[in-house]
């Protein structure tokens, strides 16, 4: 179950979920840069992190840096039209985390259920499905919530 803490993260700032084509991970990160949620060097800091290990987890990649410095805890999500390369695998939901230090024990829990519906590839079929981001995070809350 959903505290009230984790929906904030949920519905905090996002992406529309108009689909892009290939969007890939500088266009979020970019985001997040403009509305000075993260510092000059999260890009680097997320490219760095995904060099020691890749954060794909079946079809959808959960990108994020090591360190926990974000101004607020957002994430901000893209549904691809076709699917990219990335790490392991090859993603079409890409959901890029920024994390404040203060939050992160409750989101590292919210993150452990977000990757377990990742490898459920009958929900992340469901997600791909949403078009818009209220959609995607009504859809997404249902299957925290539910399991």
């Amino acid at each position: 179950m959903l505290s009230g803490k984790q929906k904030r993260y949920l519905r905090a700032l996002a992406n529309d979920l108009n689909s892009t084509f290939q969007i890939g991970k500088e266009g979020l990160s970019d985001n997040l840069l403009r509305y000075n949620l993260v510092s000059d060097d999260y890009k680097d800091a997320v490219k760095y992190r995904e060099e020691i290990a890749p954060t794909d987890f079946n079809m959808i990649a959960i990108p994020h840096p090591a360190e926990y410095s974000a101004q607020k805890t957002v994430i901000s999500v893209c549904i691809l039209d076709k699917p990219i390369n990335w790490g392991r695998s090859e993603v079409s939901i890409i959901m890029m985390i920024a994390v404040n230090a203060i939050d992160f024990n409750t989101f590292d829990d919210m993150l452990s259920a977000i990757t377990q519906i990742a490898i459920d590839s009958t929900k992340v079929k469901e997600l791909r499905k949403q078009k818009t981001y209220e959609d995607f995070i009504g859809k997404l809350e249902f299957f925290l919530n539910k399991d």
